[in-house]
């Protein structure tokens, strides 16, 4: 969270239609690929701030509108 940044697997990378060489993406990028409430998935990362836990189902949207 300091750094603004989030640490994704390759796979991750590639669901989301992204480039795994590249930099990591910001939090506010990471955001616009999902098609869930900010409200959702700010009270998920908030938990896992907290507790190391991480779940949540999510729809998302790859820039090639997929």
């Amino acid at each position: 969270m300091a750094t603004d940044t989030v640490k994704w697997s390759e796979e991750l990378y590639h669901i989301n239609g992204l480039d795994p060489n590249s930099s990591a993406p910001a939090m506010q990028n990471v955001i616009l690929l999902y098609t869930t409430k900010l409200e959702r998935l700010s009270a998920a990362v908030a938990k896992a701030m907290q507790s190391g836990i991480y779940e949540l189902d999510l729809d998302n949207v790859r820039r090639d509108g997929t």
